[in-house]
């Protein structure tokens, strides 16, 4: 029996002795057509027919009865997605409840549904599936979970972020109800040069469920970047000028330059003490 569950576009492929191994970016959920109010014996024909369906439209591409299915039509005529990612996962979850073994029914089901900063603004990750965040800025990871049945215990998710992150919240969510939308709050301090790391979403034992790891870079905000050698360099500048200056004609100019690289220094140090950076 085949269940779907995401469409993907291989990116590499690659041959370790021999092991061959497929490299793939995941896309769209592709569940097959279903209600809510479906029973299991409706689900289960329903992947029984879908099964067959695609053994039927991969046979003549594959010697081993399309065992290995790796070339032939697309399937995607065989499959329902609503394009609406929500609906979708719910749909999947309903057919890989009862699909699993009754010793692995304790699991639970999540997706990050998305990563956003404080105004809403949505951050997507690089072509390399790296998230890009930047420094000083707040950020809220939405994780969703969903579970076709009641839970007879309470599920735990933890957060683990590396070090140049921090979470806000609580870094264990506590999982009661069957469906759920958790804003995760994030923080990358302030700092000088680039970090890269990788934020870990795993479910805790004994319940059984997905490890999910975002792969991310951290960039300085454009004020350190900016605003920080600027300063330096100004205030280098006027309190190297008085000694240039050095006459008696310019004893005003030099008493207002040794002021204003004092004054910088000190804005400087105020500043980059503001935002936990070091003196």
């Amino acid at each position: 029996m085949f269940i779907p569950l995401r469409q993907g576009t291989v990116v590499r492929t690659l041959v370790e002795g021999n092991t061959y191994i497929v490299y793939f970016r995941l896309s769209r959920y592709l569940p097959l057509a279903d209600r809510p109010q479906n029973s299991s014996a409706e689900r289960a024909a329903a992947v029984q027919q879908y099964s067959t369906a695609l053994r039927q439209l991969l046979v003549e591409a594959n010697p081993d009865h399309a065992v290995h299915a790796t070339t032939g039509g697309s399937p995607e005529g065989l499959v329902a997605p609503t394009d609406d990612a929500g609906r979708d996962f719910e749909t999947l979850v309903r057919f890989l409840t009862p699909s699993v073994p009754a010793y692995q029914r304790a699991r639970t089901y999540f997706r990050v549904t998305s990563i956003e900063t404080e105004s809403s603004k949505q951050v997507q990750p690089d072509e390399n599936g790296s998230v890009p965040f930047v420094a000083g800025t707040e950020y809220v990871l939405n994780v969703a979970h969903f579970h076709h049945e009641p839970l007879t215990e309470p599920a735990r998710i933890s957060v683990t972020a590396p070090e140049a992150l921090e979470v806000v919240t609580d870094q264990e969510i506590v999982i009661r109800s069957r469906y759920d939308v958790i804003p995760v709050r994030l923080f990358p301090p302030f700092r000088e040069s680039h970090a890269r790391g990788e934020l870990v979403i795993r479910t805790a034992e004994p319940t059984l469920g997905p490890t999910v790891r975002i792969p991310l870079s951290i960039r300085p905000a454009r004020s350190v970047a900016l605003f920080a050698p600027t300063l330096g360099i100004g205030a280098a500048s006027a309190i190297a000028l008085p000694p240039i200056l050095a006459s008696g004609q310019n004893l005003v100019l030099r008493i207002v330059f040794a002021v204003l690289g004092a004054a910088a220094v000190g804005l400087g140090l105020w500043w980059r003490r503001s935002r936990g950076l070091g003196t």
